[in-house]
């Protein structure tokens, strides 16, 4: 399961690279039926947990966006650098 963190002030440009994603589920209608957005400030440690292990239906994979994610993890830009896998900043 591939995971790609978004870091920066960037914002059009992790919109871009988000819609890209959004575009690569296929189907409109099926994709909304396999995406979530989740909000790091809000989101609690069982609805990430059921949002990132839920079956796609109907479509070969899911997607789920949190936002705000530093919230949950509070870590220097350092670490978080060392963390990410896909960065746009």
């Amino acid at each position: 399961m591939p995971v790609h963190l978004f870091y920066g002030t960037d914002e059009f440009a992790i919109t871009n690279r988000v819609n890209e994603f959004q575009h690569g589920m296929g189907d409109p209608t099926t994709a909304a039926m396999n995406t979530s957005r989740l909000d790091g400030r809000t989101v609690t440690e069982n609805d990430l947990n059921n949002a990132v292990n839920a079956m796609p239906f109907l479509a070969k994979r899911r997607l789920v966006f949190l936002v705000s994610y530093v919230a949950l993890f509070p870590v220097n830009k350092s670490s978080l650098n060392a963390l990410t896998i896909d960065a746009l900043t």
